[in-house]
């Protein structure tokens, strides 16, 4: 699907394609969206509430060692920042912080059916919320820097109540007993009264003269103290009995670089960035002590803790750890959702999708284009550090490593995915397969073609050096198109024996990606060029599109019967093109939410309708959208996919 932080869909879609009216192939709609940027994690009851790109996900975690997902929200205004979950009137409340700068009201009572019950427009942008009482609290990084006070009484009518202007940016907030507390940068420790959010009254403050900047200040408040990750400077512990007279009492730098903070039964928890997680005894505040630690996957940058049962959130998603042992804390369960993809591939209606955070293959079935599920996930046999490109054939998938070689993956089995191995000896950019043959776009060495009748071991047959280095490559069946600086259309009628080439200049500074339909090819440099490959006389320049707004700039395309998308990772664009004539015509023009990136896309199928798979890697995403087939024109050895 299209998404803004994993895959996503876009689409001209119908409601639901199940009984859909066929849909205008002149717009395009964000229908789905999958994975994206782990952020925030926080508990409610026996549920883990996890920012997973521009949704909060519910893994109910009864059983700490079997984290079960339990349901997700529908896609919010933006890629998820900062979570705080409150306990309402009538359900438990959780109120986001998107990339779009407003809150998000989400009613969070039924886990397995979250919904959104608001939403208020921060201006400035908010970066970090927190709640209770029937108050929010927004830090803006605005000139000058402010906490917005948002009465939430009322979740689905949340209403901007006021405005404290700061002299520096707000890092962490918490709201508790009709106040809130907050660590303002190059400042210290701010205490407000907000029991009339119209009117917030500052009650104390507490300096910090030597504190150095960075990443961190989330808080927590327990027991009269207020506990502050405090990034570079450590935990800082602050006495606020008296919030007319806040002083800081203790102070541990032993974790330096504490992005958050939690504390349960006398410990504090702390994600300490990529130290992973440190357990602090501050059953005496004035004296904590560190007792132990446990590494993380990436850099920790949240942590929510019940009881001695704690979850950690890093930059790969999140870490299920018992704490029963302070001294000797150990994970007992990953959570780890599709993150950033940067390469969609799909065979029939099955769509894969490769995850640069955690360089795996995910599997998934569209159910409709509105949902699409993740069936099954296995670590890639290559990291794709420099390749990444994938393409599915034959039941088998096959993802280009760079010098890693080529890796391939059985997918011939609906809800499993297993890594068979990698081809070495073949620098492999970019791939696709045509009949019983692989070919792939060799760097350097042009292009090589292997042997897939035994599909789990293909073997190479053969290469076809070019002058230039060989970055795309699209195959048909006795016809294959590789870009080196110019396209090459190959003769592959004897994949033993490639060639002659024809070899075709265009304008343009950029290396190029490549697809084709019958006997039209599109190439997308800084421009889309089309080539005539069928004419009588020789492949042929036919015509060409430009953009109204200029030259594209980090460009894919993909094609499908009468249609080209053409996207633009640059500034998230993606374009649906009549492909009937010389010169495309531009149909539909969209831009991928929270700064999605298009780094790849493949055109699919879901019950009937067209669907374009968007590898969002900006905001660590896949998405989709969606265009009516008609009737089936898909044909043996002309896959649509992005090149």
């Amino acid at each position: 699907m299209l998404a803004a932080a994993g895959a996503v869909a876009l689409g001209a879609a119908a409601p639901d394609r199940a009984a859909a009216q066929p849909s205008s192939p002149d717009r395009l709609e964000l229908v789905g969206q999958v994975g994206g940027l782990t952020a925030d994690v926080v508990m409610a009851g026996v549920h883990a509430w996890v920012g997973v790109g521009p949704r909060i996900v519910a893994y109910d975690v009864t059983v700490p060692s079997a984290p079960r997902r339990a349901g997700e929200s529908p896609i919010l205004s933006g890629v998820v920042l900062d979570i705080a979950i409150a306990d309402g009137t009538q359900a438990p409340i959780a109120f986001v912080v998107t990339g779009e700068g407003g809150i998000e009201v989400v009613d969070v009572a039924e886990p397995a059916r979250p919904r959104r019950a608001g939403y208020v427009d921060v201006p400035d942008g908010a970066t970090v919320v927190a709640a209770g009482d029937g108050v929010a609290c927004a830090a803006v990084a605005s000139d000058p820097p402010a906490v917005w006070v948002v009465d939430v009484s009322v979740p689905t009518a949340p209403r901007v109540a006021s405005r404290i202007e700061l002299p520096a940016e707000a890092i962490g907030l918490v709201v508790a007993e009709r106040r809130v507390h907050m660590l303002v940068d190059e400042e210290g420790l701010r205490v407000y009264d907000i029991a009339v959010p119209a009117a917030p009254r500052l009650l104390g403050k507490a300096a910090t003269p030597d504190r150095e900047s960075g990443l961190g200040g989330r808080m927590h408040l327990a027991s009269g103290y207020a506990f502050v990750a405090d990034g570079p400077n450590g935990l800082r512990i602050f006495d606020v009995v008296d919030p007319t007279a806040p002083r800081e009492v203790g102070r541990l730098p032993d974790v330096d670089d504490a992005r958050a903070v939690h504390v349960a039964n006398g410990l504090a928890y702390v994600a300490d960035g990529a130290r992973g997680l440190a357990v602090v005894d501050v059953a005496s505040p004035r004296r904590p002590r560190l007792l132990g630690r446990h590494v993380a996957d990436g850099a920790a940058s949240s942590v929510y803790a019940v009881d001695d049962q704690v979850v950690v959130a890093d930059e790969r998603g999140a870490r299920v750890v018992d704490a029963t042992n302070p001294n000797l804390p150990r994970r007992v369960a990953d959570i780890d959702p599709p993150g950033y993809v940067v390469a969609v591939a799909a065979e029939d209606e099955r769509w894969f999708a490769f995850d640069g955070t955690h360089a795996r293959l995910w599997s998934f079935v569209g159910d409709g284009v509105r949902a699409a599920r993740a069936v099954a996930g296995v670590e890639s046999p290559v990291t794709g550090s420099d390749g990444g490109a994938l393409a599915a054939h034959g039941g088998f998938v096959y993802v280009a490593g760079g010098r890693e070689g080529l890796g391939v993956v059985d997918a011939r089995t609906s809800d499993a995915l297993v890594a068979v191995g990698v081809v070495t000896g073949t620098t492999a950019m970019d791939v696709d397969a045509a009949g019983r043959h692989v070919y792939v776009a060799a760097g350097g060495e042009g292009l090589a073609v292997l042997d897939a009748g035994d599909p789990g071991r293909p073997r190479r047959v053969s290469a076809l050096p070019t002058e230039g280095f060989a970055s795309s490559v699209y195959a048909q069946i006795g016809r294959t198109l590789l870009m080196d600086g110019r396209l090459q259309v190959i003769d592959t009628t004897d994949p033993a024996q490639p060639g002659p080439a024809v070899s075709l200049a265009m304008d343009g500074d950029l290396p190029g990606t490549v697809t084709a339909h019958l006997e039209r090819a599109f190439v997308a440099t800084d421009r889309l060029h089309v080539f005539d490959i069928g004419a009588p006389g020789g492949p042929a320049h036919a015509g060409g599109w430009v953009p109204t707004g200029g030259a594209l700039v980090s460009p894919r395309v993909a094609a499908a019967p009468g249609a080209v998308y053409v996207s633009d990772a640059f500034d998230g664009s993606l374009w649906v093109l009549d492909a009937d004539g010389d010169a495309p015509r531009e149909r539909a023009h969209a831009v991928l939410p929270d700064g999605g990136q298009p780094l790849d896309l493949a055109v699919a199928r879901a019950r009937g309708a067209e669907v374009v798979l968007a590898a969002s890697g900006g905001r660590r995403s896949a998405r989709t959208a969606e265009r009516d087939f008609g009737e089936d024109h898909c044909r043996r050895g002309e896959r649509n996919r992005s090149r």
